[in-house]
């Protein structure tokens, strides 16, 4: 569980439950399984302890806890080899365990149920995975609280707390504000391990000697500094706290991360007080899509009485001089991502004749307009692929239009906006002109997207997890991953929960197992038989740096020995859930899923008919979670639910435009007439899901000719206009 070796104040609470997954999910507290467990591993120190043989073991102190618990007394045991563990600084362990009552409030929720695919519904509608899979899941859905809000310690406690652990394998202390490249490896090097505190502001030896810069400043740097590494880091909070002394110390915590960051190519983890450097391996550069040729610029243009023409700025596009402003192409494309106009242009007019492979000499450097753009584009963060460039000739002027890179490429938040630094600072593109961002706006915002997208979890994974399957799979066969045919089990390693759930205060995860083999055992005469239709396992989640009872514990060290208030107290709460599965029961409430694809000819997609759309749904009882944008590089989608009779069913809805080649001949008396005309359509792929028994099936069964009886009659009416 812990290291003996690290000196410490080790405080643990594991609860133990029974879990019975059926129709029903049953859960029961187990006491006899429960408890409390401290251990304090404290050297012996030839420089604090008496150098002669004690005759009695050493009261040093004791633990003291808020509530009704007894104190533990910290006594040094002295034996005849008193001086030989002098000479190896060796530990002494010394151990207590407390039984533990069940909890007020819940520490857990679990749901299982029978899915037809490991896939999100939006997942499997976006990629035309389709609706019918032979390979059932296991999936368990849990949930755990944020602990850490419910037992919020006072600032000035926390802070003295963290200086006294001094820096260990979770903490790093840094005096002055390192450079964007050296935040950027401390920040690295503990989210490739396990994850852990970040403290600007204090001396290795843990005094606070405050920040020394600005607080936008430093936001602007901890902002740099995870961008800059491939992939970004994810940053679960910071904050500034003050010490007693008045020094404002900032306080960044970073989650474990389930990538590897890599920083100039190399990678960066903390082992023990160590940061180890390896070479990252070359990751595959990202290939921008094909934008179409001949974009249509005709919005941009403006006309006067003579017929020049003008090219004005609109709400998705940026027009600039490329004789006078072409240096502006940087802060353009950051502006346009970080405002989510990823399909926004940036049009360069008064070239004078310049094109790819021209020369022109720039601030005393030759250069092509193409190797301006892409320099510039070279210093946003995080790195974005080089963005493609078209030529146009418009009335006879030379323009050059930059697309942006596919929407992929970026960090995005849950708005669909990106977030990314020109040269240090943040731009948005709005009411037609580029404004700067705030540094501290953008990393709330990079803070949010980290959390929504799996980071930020605050110190809960599982821990270990295995579920019986009594028939080792196949030889070379991938259907039951991570088996381990000493347990006879699949098994789920250690692996961090997904992030703050959007509905509760929590954290969640959802872990799947295949449901193929799982009843079936190897009986004499290697013939197969049906095993007991259970599934049974164990799961170990663990939440650091809290106790789930809230007991908040004290060190008291006697007068001569004050040092031991260096040791760090470090607290975890565990959770095991002993599981069994019935899988009958979940059968008959199993995952139901339908897709339904039709075309609708000769329909062109608009937002306003992408708004009916959406209406349609929502006619029908569906909440939709977001309202879709039409991007020409990618279909549009949608995604909704409803709940009706206990039930939830999910929508995710897919719209694509397509057009085709058509040929109208007309025919007269003496001759006839080909013609060629190019015609939409709208490819819609409508997927729904919901768990239950069959009255969940006839309910989504019932929806889908619904839909798609709804759709057909609106769009009717719009054919061929």
């Amino acid at each position: 569980m812990y290291d003996d070796q690290q000196a410490g104040i080790y405080v643990t609470e594991t609860y133990t439950y029974k879990v019975q997954l059926d129709r029903f999910t049953r859960i029961e507290f187990v006491p006899a399984h429960s408890q409390r467990r401290i251990m304090a591993s404290i050297p012996y120190d030839g420089t604090r302890l008496p150098t002669t043989h004690p005759r009695r073991d050493i009261q040093l102190g004791k633990l003291t806890f808020d509530d009704a618990l007894a104190d533990f007394d910290l006594e040094l045991p002295v034996d005849r080899n008193w001086l030989a563990h002098l000479k190896s600084g060796e530990m002494a362990v010394l151990r207590r365990s407390d039984s533990l009552s069940a909890p007020d409030e819940a520490l857990f929720s679990i749901e299982g149920h029978v899915a037809d695919a490991k896939h999100s519904l939006a997942e499997r509608v976006q990629g035309n995975m389709g609706g019918f899979s032979n390979n059932l899941q296991l999936q368990l859905s849990l949930w755990v609280p944020n602990l850490r809000d419910q037992n919020q310690q006072d600032e000035a406690d926390l802070l003295e707390e963290l200086l006294l652990q001094r820096e260990h394998h979770q903490q790093i202390f840094a005096g002055r504000l390192p450079s964007a490249q050296e935040l950027a490896k401390s920040m690295a090097a503990l989210a490739n391990a396990d994850g852990g505190m970040l403290l600007i502001g204090v001396t290795p030896r843990g005094q606070a000697v405050g920040l020394d810069v600005s607080a936008g400043k430093f936001q602007e740097r901890l902002l740099s500094a995870a961008l800059s590494a491939k992939p970004p880091i994810p940053i679960a909070r910071w904050q500034t706290m003050q010490y007693v002394n008045g020094k404002q110390v900032a306080v960044i915590e970073l989650p474990a991360s389930a990538q590897k960051h890599a920083v100039d190519g190399k990678l960066y983890q903390r082992n023990d007080l160590k940061i180890d450097e390896s070479s990252a391996e070359n990751t595959p550069a990202h290939t921008p899509s094909s934008r179409p040729a001949n974009t249509t610029i005709d919005d941009l243009i403006q006309r006067n009485d003579n017929d020049d023409i003008r090219f004005e700025n609109s709400d998705d596009a940026i027009v600039l001089d490329a004789q006078r402003h072409l240096e502006s192409v940087g802060y353009a494309l950051c502006a346009l991502i970080n405002s989510g106009l990823f399909n926004g242009r940036i049009v360069l007019h008064n070239l004078g004749g310049l094109r790819s492979d021209s020369l022109f000499n720039r601030r005393g450097r030759w250069e092509t307009l193409e190797g301006s753009v892409h320099k510039q584009a070279s210093h946003i963060l995080p790195a974005i692929p080089k963005p493609h460039i078209e030529y146009q000739t418009i009335d006879g002027q030379d323009v050059a239009i930059v697309h942006l890179p596919d929407a992929q490429a970026y960090v995005m938040t849950e708005e669909q906006r990106g977030i990314t630094l020109y040269k240090g600072t943040g731009y948005e593109w709005s009411d037609r002109r580029a404004q700067t961002v705030s540094a501290e706006t953008l990393l709330n915002r990079y803070i949010g997207a980290a959390q929504t997208s799996g980071h930020g979890n605050q110190g809960v994974r599982l821990v270990t997890g295995h579920l019986r399957w009594p028939l080792s799979p196949p030889r070379h066969s991938d259907s039951i991953p991570q088996h381990d045919a000493q347990l006879g089990s699949k098994v789920w390693g250690t692996t961090a929960f997904d992030g703050r759930s959007r509905e509760t205060i929590g954290f969640v995860k959802t872990l799947h197992a295949p449901l193929q083999f799982a009843s079936l055992q190897m009986q004499e005469g290697k013939s197969l038989a049906i095993s007991s239709p259970q599934a049974r396992g164990k799961l170990r989640i663990r939440i650091d740096n809290v106790l789930a009872s809230g007991v908040k514990t004290t060190l008291e060290p006697h007068a001569q020995h004050s040092w031991l208030r260096r040791l760090p107290i470090i607290e975890r709460t565990y959770i095991q859930l002993d599981l069994s599965a019935e899988l009958r029961g979940l059968l008959k409430r199993r995952q139901r899923t339908s897709f339904l694809r039709f075309v609708l000819p000769d329909v062109t997609l608009t937002s306003s008919r992408l708004l009916d759309l959406t209406k349609s749904c929502e006619d029908l009882g569906f909440q939709i979670l977001h309202t879709p944008v039409i991007d020409s590089a990618k279909p549009a989608f949608f995604a909704g639910q409803r709940g009706k009779h206990f039930h939830d069913i999910q929508l995710a809805v897919q719209v694509e435009r397509s057009q085709r080649a058509v040929e109208r001949q007309m025919h007269y008396p003496t001759r006839h007439d080909t013609e060629q005309l190019t015609q939409d359509a709208l490819h819609i792929t409508v997927g729904l899901v919901g768990v239950g028994d069959v009255t969940v099936a006839r309910a989504i069964r019932d929806l889908q000719m619904q839909i798609y009886r709804t759709l057909h009659d609106r769009f009717s009416y719009m054919r061929g206009s």
